[in-house]
């Protein structure tokens, strides 16, 4: 029964490697393998031939198109992520300060979008936000409009799309990290002459930055892939990261250059962080040495 015990570990970890490799490292490694193949124009099935081809046409020969595209991408998934931040914090203070039955009922109806997925989402936003839909007949209504508003291939539609999608992803690490304040710091905040706003940013905000960082770095991710939103509420007029990608593997069937695509930002990244790391390496070695030369 103790050896049996002993081996339940190992036995886990061995299950995990083996999903991790076949669920990622394999495919991973055939994205890699593709990227340096040659295409077959017409045929989803690269020429086992290695060449820098791609990744010339990506970064020399329509290096300013492509490297826009990113750039735009960047722009939008950090724009979505500050406006989502900035709608999902009071919300999930709102139901931080809620017990019981009623937080409960909160978190599952701000969750319960998600169970459609983006599919559906994206379909009810491209009725809401359309020329003749419910956002501009009301505005018209009201005579605030003259004209309807441009929603739908703009990146303004893309960005309410988005925002919507990510927001549960957003406010889930801040009620987390605001159930874990104690009350009395509010309470000790406001008897020393704090208000209600000097308390709340000097003392709630930055303990719950540790749950803004979490939900921030996930709702970004998530802005950074997405490919069903933009390519719906976009119309094919917003290029991004994912609808390229999808459009250079799916529709133009060149998988090469699809993988040598979407390697690149992963590339650009992984050399960020080791250059990172050796900058940080070399700085605290420094403020060693001047410790003991002191």
């Amino acid at each position: 029964m103790t050896t049996t015990k002993k081996w339940v570990p190992y036995l886990l970890i061995a299950l995990s490697a083996l999903l991790l490799f076949i669920f990622f490292l394999l495919p991973f490694g055939q994205l890699v393998l593709y990227s340096v193949w040659e295409n077959v124009p017409g045929s989803n099935i690269p020429l086992p031939t290695f060449t820098l081809q791609n990744y010339y046409h990506l970064l020399v020969e329509e290096g300013p198109y492509y490297m826009k595209i990113y750039a735009n991408t960047l722009r939008l998934a950090a724009v979505s992520t500050v406006i989502t931040f900035i709608v999902a914090y009071p919300l999930a203070w709102y139901i931080s300060k809620k017990r019981g039955m009623v937080k409960s009922f909160l978190i599952i109806l701000m969750m319960l979008p998600m169970i459609g997925g983006a599919m559906i989402q994206t379909l009810g936003w491209i009725i809401m936000l359309s020329p003749i839909g419910v956002i501009n007949g009301f505005l018209t209504s009201l005579h605030l409009i003259d004209t309807p508003i441009r929603f739908l291939g703009a990146e303004v539609g893309v960005i309410i799309g988005l925002i919507q999608s990510y927001i549960p992803m957003m406010v889930l690490p801040l009620v987390t990290a605001m159930g874990t304040l104690d009350p009395n710091l509010e309470d000790a905040a406001r008897s020393l002459g704090a208000g209600f706003f000097t308390s709340f940013f000097r003392v709630t905000v930055p303990l719950t930055l540790p749950g803004a960082i979490a939900g921030g770095v996930l709702v970004f991710l998530a802005n950074l892939t997405s490919f069903v939103t933009p390519q719906l509420l976009g119309q094919g007029k917003i290029p991004v990261f994912g609808t390229v990608a999808y459009t250079q593997g799916i529709e133009v069937m060149n998988y090469p250059f699809a993988s040598a695509f979407a390697l690149f930002p992963m590339a650009v990244l992984l050399v960020g962080m080791v250059l990172y790391k050796l900058i940080l390496s070399f700085m605290v070695r420094s403020r060693q040495k001047e410790g003991v030369a002191v």
